[in-house]
């Protein structure tokens, strides 16, 4: 036994948040727009206007990646990226406006911090960002962004894939979601 190695508990180190295990260029592959955000943050470290009207080249992403190598993502949302996100901080008080408009359907689903990001494909026509429009649900839609799965949450939860659009294709809107945006 090494005697140089002192495994008592309070020698060892502080409980440490997962590091964030984003693959940014995958994400570029799906069609997304993305940026970088603050690690454990939702704030963006770039100016991300541009990126509501393009996706970034594969070699800004890898400047990125170099210059913020624990930085969080963000899926920018909107015709963009081809989706929209329907973001529920909490599934117990959202069941009854869900489940009483019949559900939702299969399509790729992220684990947040908090809740649950269900993503959709983007109808083609200008879809608003609500928020609260119902019970703990905020919506993403052109002009918005949802962190990236892979990314920590500031409570030092992973953001993850629930099913991955490689497994499942994304589902259209739902017209009562588009209704609740009215």
């Amino acid at each position: 036994m090494n005697k140089d190695t002192n495994t008592s508990p309070s020698a060892q180190s502080p409980t440490r948040y997962p590091a964030p295990s984003v693959d940014p260029l995958y994400l570029l592959a799906l069609g997304f727009s993305i940026l970088p955000v603050y690690d454990r943050g939702k704030k963006p470290l770039v100016d991300w206007s541009e990126f509501q009207q393009r996706r970034p080249r594969a070699a800004e992403v890898a400047a990125w990646m170099e210059r913020y190598p624990a930085a969080n993502y963000g899926v920018v949302t909107g015709a963009v990226s081809g989706v929209v996100v329907l973001d529920v901080d909490d599934m117990d008080a959202a069941r009854e406006w869900i489940e009483g408009n019949g559900g939702i359907p299969e399509t790729p689903a992220v684990r947040t911090g908090k809740g649950v990001h269900f993503y959709f494909l983007h109808p083609g026509r200008d879809i608003p960002n609500g928020t609260r429009i119902s019970s703990m649900c905020d919506f993403r839609g052109d002009g918005g962004y949802v962190i990236a799965p892979g990314s920590v949450h500031e409570s030092g939860k992973l953001y993850e894939w629930i099913t991955r659009p490689d497994e499942t294709p994304f589902a259209p809107l739902p017209e009562w979601i588009e209704e609740a945006l009215r």
